[in-house]
């Protein structure tokens, strides 16, 4: 891969070589990278994040990389068992995970009654929100994860928490070198790792709007609420960003992937993806049961944003029917496919007994 010029043909932006050595240099700063690290890849190559990780970030400091190739090949199609097999196995200092990832690792712990393994001192995490619940119990089980934020655009990374700085619920500050504001409820971004533009398109504009909601608070902490184009408006005028509510669903070790939907709608709907784990409570569970568990996740949200009506669909019916995108959820394919999966409007004749059907 040439460092002169990174081609990011995913989304058309590039990324002169001096803007990737900069962010690889500030990202190594934050978070106390060494030539004494051992780093463990399992996530694909073509993600940024990883090769900025894996590839840039040893070979400036000459670090040692592992790379599981085997892992993330079934990382790439959406199987992460073995997880923790592989970090006991390997013991490393330092990687990168996403969320679906990190829950199936702690997963996997828990079953076994294990703990990760005592070398490691740093593990990132971004992609998508990181259920706090999960967090919580990574880190009890000795994950030392670090929530991030980041976009292509922007060389992948723009704000990370530092090594003994985390605050659970934020990305942490922005990296050195980036001046990151919030407009009119957008995080807006300028410095040295702003994309050169779209192949086709011309210079890009600057400073460069995200699209994502967020807010920096009084320590300087960047918090993530969701994507500006993802806002749902219900048929009662509420704003409710589906990633809010679907953070909380996600701290559930029994749902692998869900989305909200219900935008012009008097109420939210949710459709669940169960897990591995998950399978046979969902098999055997009412609908009724079902919504009793997303209320209990959701128990911190106010009543207009809890679901009250669901969808579960498995893994397969997800895939076939192109649910998913990068392991995200493709909203407007959801939103047809619960249209017409959708139970009656919720009342107080329709939540009894019928089991939950996978469709």
């Amino acid at each position: 891969m040439s460092m002169r010029r990174l081609l990011l043909r995913a989304v058309g932006a590039t990324l002169g070589g001096v803007l990737a050595l900069g962010a690889t240099a500030a990202l190594a700063a934050a978070t106390g990278a060494t030539a004494e690290d051992t780093y463990l890849s399992v996530l694909p190559l073509p993600l940024l994040l990883e090769t900025i990780c894996s590839i840039f970030i040893p070979a400036m400091l000459g670090a040692y990389v592992h790379f599981d190739t085997a892992l993330a090949e079934q990382v790439g199609r959406g199987d992460a068992k073995g997880i923790s097999r592989a970090f006991e196995l390997r013991k490393p200092t330092t990687s990168v995970v996403v969320p679906q990832l990190l829950k199936q690792w702690v997963g996997e712990l828990q079953a076994a009654g294990s703990r990760a393994p005592n070398s490691l001192r740093f593990v990132a995490v971004g992609g998508a929100p990181v259920p706090r619940q999960v967090a919580d119990r990574a880190w009890t089980l000795g994950i030392p994860i670090h929530e991030g934020y980041g976009l292509s655009e922007c060389c992948s990374v723009v704000a990370v928490n530092r090594p003994g700085e985390r605050c659970s619920g934020t990305v942490g500050r922005p990296l050195d070198g980036l001046d990151v504001s919030i407009d009119n409820g957008e995080i807006v971004v300028d410095g040295p790792s702003i994309t050169d533009g779209y192949l086709g398109r011309g210079p890009a504009q600057r400073p460069w709007r995200t699209g994502d909601l967020g807010e920096i608070d009084q320590n300087g902490l960047l918090n993530i609420h969701g994507r500006k184009d993802s806002l749902i408006v219900t048929s009662f005028g509420r704003n409710i960003s589906p990633e809010w509510i679907e953070t909380m669903l996600l701290g559930d070790l029994r749902i692998a992937f869900c989305a909200v939907v219900g935008h012009g709608e008097p109420y939210l709907t949710a459709v669940i993806v169960p897990s591995g784990p998950g399978e046979s409570w969902f098999a055997n569970a009412s609908y009724h049961d079902v919504l009793g568990l997303i209320s209990d996740c959701c128990s911190g949200a106010p009543e207009y944003a809890v679901p009250r009506a669901c969808v579960v669909a498995s893994f397969q019916e997800a895939v076939n029917n192109q649910l998913l995108t990068n392991g995200r959820p493709a909203r407007k394919q959801i939103e047809k496919f619960a249209a017409a999966k959708t139970p009656p409007a919720p009342s107080s004749g329709n939540l009894a007994s019928s089991k939950v059907q996978e469709n």
